[in-house]
């Protein structure tokens, strides 16, 4: 029984080639794009499949009106699952247009592929990691030493956004306090804990 649970994980890159037509090439790749972190879970968006794109929109019967009430992470979902479908795509070599909202769906993204090439394919590419993805909620067995991604990640800043790591201890420590401060207030509403 639990087994069927996990069904999705399973996936078969090699079946991708077994696919006669573009339809069926493009509707394997929502097998990656559904195990895409989502909000408490929720998976909150809707895929249609057409002869050459994929359709992806906003779910809101799946929002937490209580957790999310301005669906940020809502739309954080979405864009989690567009971007496990790019990767997928990218994996076997599909070109990829990304359509963000077209005027005929206003809170849609329409992303329209082109065929397979048929170049090899990297044994180590991100793909290949989607359906081995988990957490055990644990802390790292090692310190994250990679400079080189830590800058990458200080570089994200703009002027609309701000993007920083950090590794001071005492810091983190605060930042730690208001999150389980943060949390404690959220169990303390019984509309969030039934929404959970």
């Amino acid at each position: 029984m639990a087994k069927s649970n996990y069904l999705a994980w399973e996936i078969d890159p090699r079946a991708f080639d077994e696919l006669k037509t573009e339809r069926e090439r493009i509707a394997f790749l929502v097998n990656f794009l559904v195990l895409a972190p989502s909000s408490h879970n929720s998976q909150p968006w809707r895929v249609t499949v057409g002869e050459s794109e994929i359709l992806l929109s906003p779910e809101y019967l799946r929002s937490l009106p209580e957790s999310d009430p301005h669906h940020r992470e809502l739309y954080v979902s979405l864009g989690c699952a567009l971007k496990n479908l790019l990767t997928a795509a990218d994996y076997y070599g599909m070109s990829r247009v990304v359509d963000y909202f077209p005027p005929e769906f206003s809170h849609d993204i329409r992303i329209t592929f082109g065929n397979p090439s048929a170049s090899a394919r990297d044994p180590r590419h991100a793909a290949l990691a989607i359906p081995r993805r988990s957490t055990n909620r644990a802390p790292y067995d090692e310190p994250f030493d990679d400079t080189s991604f830590c800058d990458w990640i200080k570089g994200l800043s703009s002027d609309v956004i701000s993007s920083d790591v950090i590794s001071d201890g005492v810091k983190k420590g605060k930042i730690a306090d208001v999150v389980s401060n943060a949390l404690v207030a959220a169990m303390d509403n019984p509309e969030f804990r039934h929404e959970l």
